[in-house]
């Protein structure tokens, strides 16, 4: 069996992580509302502006990796689907650095700085004006659930190529051991 052109482990690892610290976001960002007012509910705030400033971050450093690595070549396949793979990546790399940047600026136009795990506090760099706080939060808002669905689309663009198409994209992203294991003709 030939060898498959693999992202190299830094880049699954980011992948991988980006990915969960989304879920994770995204989950104590809707459980939040169900928690009563009072410290819990603050603490559950904190917590996911942390890991939205975690995604950024990470984020950041994909595309930073990304820009310094040669990168996996494509597999052949037809010009519409690369289009629509680069159009989603796009996309979702968009949210990936909007979503918590636009949150961060609904907390800071509060007049309120932001903590992140504890171990820091970002403070305002602009001028509070709470007039802007529910647009932001509602941009916020349905933009999360639209990079959700964004990664749901991804995921399952990826499942397509794995159990229809049965080539080789998903396994070239899949930590090495799992790839092994999952690799189509294996």
């Amino acid at each position: 069996m030939t060898p498959i052109p693999r992202y190299d482990p830094f880049s699954i690892d980011l992948h991988w992580l980006v990915a969960v610290a989304v879920l994770a976001t995204y989950a104590i960002g809707l459980g939040r509302e169900l928690v009563p007012t009072g410290q819990l509910r603050t603490a559950t705030l904190a917590l996911h502006l942390s890991l939205g400033l975690s995604v950024f971050v990470l984020t950041a450093l994909r595309l930073g990796w990304r820009g310094l690595r040669v990168s996996v070549p494509s597999l052949a396949g037809q010009r519409w689907a690369l289009l629509a793979s680069q159009a989603m990546q796009l996309a979702l790399y968009f949210a990936l650095i909007a979503l918590p940047l636009i949150g961060l600026f609904s907390v800071w136009a509060e007049g309120r700085g932001v903590s992140v795990f504890g171990l820091c506090v970002l403070p305002s760099p602009i001028n509070a004006d709470k007039r802007l706080v529910e647009p932001l939060e509602d941009l916020h808002a349905v933009g999360a659930h639209l990079m959700i669905v964004l990664a749901g689309l991804h995921a399952a663009a990826a499942l397509v190529h794995h159990h229809l198409l049965r080539d080789d994209t998903l396994v070239r992203i899949l930590p090495l051991a799992l790839a092994q294991r999952l690799r189509p003709g294996a």
